[in-house]
C-alpha cells in the first residue's frame, strides 16, 4: 500500500527493482540478473546450460 504510483504503473504489485527491455518488464533481482546475463552476456558470464558442476555452482 506504500508503493508510489509511478512504480505501480510499471509493475502492478509495486515490486522493485524493475527493468523494462523492449516490451518485457521484469521485477526481482534474481530474475533481472539472469535475464541480462542470458540476453546480453553472449556466453561470457555463465557456464553453458548443462548439468555440469560449474553450472550447478553458478545456479546455486
Amino acid at each position: 500500500m506504500l508503493t508510489p504510483p509511478e512504480l505501480r504503473a510499471v509493475h502492478p504489485l509495486g515490486k522493485s527493482p524493475v527493468i523494462t527491455d523492449s516490451d518485457l518488464t521484469l521485477a526481482g533481482f534474481g530474475a533481472i540478473l539472469e535475464y541480462l546475463v542470458e540476453r546480453y552476456g553472449n556466453g561470457r558470464f555463465s557456464p553453458p546450460h548443462r548439468t555440469t558442476p560449474a553450472r550447478v555452482r553458478y545456479d546455486y
